[in-house]
């Protein structure tokens, strides 16, 4: 039986036995049974996340590209996805959101957040420097939706506005 079978029939087991307790629980008059029920749902809580660590470490393990390279890949290839971030990445790839920020963070050296930014504002420039597009057009390429923040992105990024860095830099 794979780990990832043992893991999920132990997590179905104790989801019955967490289900049970609770059910009786809730039969027994008591002061403290709604704290009681609060700490068995905070329990079955820990354990999912458990579960879904133990998936992700199994799905790591047995991928055998970089995890960081796949985020990397996928950041850059859906670039134009205004709601691009780590809970449509988590999704994609079959990652728990908090676990994914926490691993890119720790093995890429920057967040999750910052990295999309970078790399957007990165594509921002190329566009800049090979293109006439607006500053709309450009927007709709790198997923942000409102030109006053990508313009304060830009400028926070490269010291300088979109159309001081097309006046150094195009090549068109």
């Amino acid at each position: 039986m794979s780990k990832k079978a043992t893991v999920t029939k132990a997590f179905m087991r104790e989801n019955t036995v967490f289900a049970d307790a609770f059910n009786r629980i809730k039969q027994v008059p008591c002061f403290h049974c709604e704290k009681l029920a609060a700490a068995v749902q905070e329990v079955k809580k820990n354990a999912w996340y458990e579960k879904e660590r133990l998936n992700m470490e199994e799905h790591l393990s047995t991928d055998t590209s970089d995890p960081i390279s796949v985020i990397k890949d996928y950041i850059r290839s859906h670039l134009s996805d205004p709601d691009l971030g780590r809970t449509s990445i988590a999704e994609k790839i079959h990652m728990n959101p908090d676990y994914l920020s926490h691993i890119f963070s720790t093995k890429a050296e920057a967040s999750l957040s910052s990295y999309i930014m970078d790399e957007r504002m990165a594509a921002a420039k190329r566009l800049l420097a090979t293109t006439g597009f607006s500053p709309q057009q450009i927007c709709d390429q790198i997923g942000i939706a409102n030109v006053s923040y990508f313009y304060r992105q830009f400028k926070k990024s490269s010291g300088v506005t979109p159309q001081q860095y097309r006046e150094r830099h195009f090549h068109g």
